[in-house]
């Protein structure tokens, strides 16, 4: 097959987990023999196109960070993607095009580009939105704007991929028919997470990996530290990533005199430095405000740590959450309890560590790659027909 995979950032040059899941996903099918095209931003130098494990990954279009807008600036970078990616696809000829549902403005060009080339288009689905979320995060104006194009979306196309069971409800709730999603959930590499080993001398109760931006609420995490200093006076809470809430982070540690307690380690593209740093903490904690299936939380379990997820209305995540960790209310004093309650209770630290291992053993990128490539084939020869 040729598949075309369509997307805003690109790992290894920007990092999250969906970006990974897609890399780890497509590197498979690249050595099963498939030809293919994974196309968003272009945040490297040199060529547009490049070779990555067998994959061609190309820049479309350099991301444009125009401050003076505001807000505004992630609406245009995405008209101006997206009118690239539609002349780019328009000289190319796919058996397939898939498209990361969260970037609304690219499912329209690809499904314009389906129709006139008559391309089977599939969407893949971290999370289903919605207006309220949008206008909490944007604001009013562009929430109001991005929810009129993501609800258009849900009409698109038969052939729709969810990162969880809750995922598919969420869009069936939204209009989609059950039978036009397949649930093909998010995975980790097992080999790389038990090859890596802790380290002798880092040692963490606490650790966060993830982008620090609005969605994953970090300040949530620095406030409950706050608050736990007074039982935990000598508490060490590792931060792994990067992101344009920094500067409000560090200056909540100024202001909370914690700053000796937080090692903001930066981004980390090396996973199996990750795996490293979680395997040398006790606790995960997910404070996002809105989560699909993320894939930070299953490599957590996989490492043998239990997970505290912030219970927020938005948070799919918590639907993960079964004798793995716990769920916390999404206010400082409830984070600050569900970790406090770990801290002091080892045997319940290593229960639900173990039944985190358990549970994520279930997800394997291998396994995953053969399920998308097998859908595809579906959803080529339902178009075919």
């Amino acid at each position: 097959m040729k598949i075309a995979f369509i997307t805003d950032p690109i790992f290894p040059y920007t990092v999250g987990g969906s970006e990974i899941q897609n890399y780890e996903i497509y590197k498979r099918l690249a050595k099963k023999g498939h030809d293919v095209h994974i196309c968003g931003f272009k945040r490297w130098g040199g060529n547009d196109s490049i070779t990555l494990n067998g994959m061609r990954i190309h820049g479309i279009a350099k991301y444009r960070d125009l401050p003076f807008i505001g807000t505004w600036n992630i609406f245009f970078n995405q008209i101006f993607f997206s009118i690239n990616i539609f002349f780019w696809l328009l000289n190319k000829k796919f058996d397939v095009i898939d498209v990361a549902h969260f970037v609304f403005l690219n499912c329209y060009a690809a499904k314009l580009i389906s129709y006139l080339k008559r391309t089977p288009l599939v969407f893949t689905w971290q999370q289903h939105f919605g207006k309220e979320y949008l206008s909490e995060m944007h604001g009013n104006i562009i929430g109001t704007i991005a929810a009129a194009f993501e609800k258009q979306t849900l009409k698109f196309s038969l052939s729709n991929i969810a990162s969880s069971e809750i995922v598919r409800r969420d869009l069936v709730k939204e209009g989609i028919c059950k039978e036009h999603i397949e649930v093909i959930y998010n995975g980790i590499d097992k080999s790389m997470i038990s090859e890596a080993t802790p380290f002798k001398t880092k040692k963490f109760d606490v650790i966060f990996v993830g982008r620090l931006v609005y969605q994953k609420n970090p300040e949530l995490l620095i406030r409950a530290v706050h608050l736990l200093l007074k039982d935990f006076p000598k508490i060490k809470v590792c931060i792994i990533g990067e992101g344009y809430k920094m500067p409000k982070l560090l200056h909540l540690t100024k202001i909370f005199g914690i700053r000796k307690n937080i090692y903001f380690v930066g981004e980390i593209k090396d996973r199996k430095k990750v795996f490293r740093y979680l395997k040398s903490s006790k606790i995960f904690v997910l404070p996002s405000v809105f989560e699909g299936f993320p894939l930070t939380t299953l490599e957590a379990c996989a490492c043998g740590i239990p997970i505290v997820v912030a219970g927020s209305k938005w948070n799919r995540a918590t639907n993960f959450v079964n004798g793995n960790g716990l769920t916390a209310e999404a206010t400082p004093k409830g984070l600050a309890m569900a970790v406090r309650k770990l801290l002091l209770n080892n045997q319940l630290l290593k229960k639900m560590g173990e039944k985190g291992k358990r549970i994520a053993s279930k997800f394997d990128f291998d396994e995953l790659a053969t399920q998308t490539e097998i859908y595809y084939e579906k959803t080529i020869k339902c178009n075919n027909a």
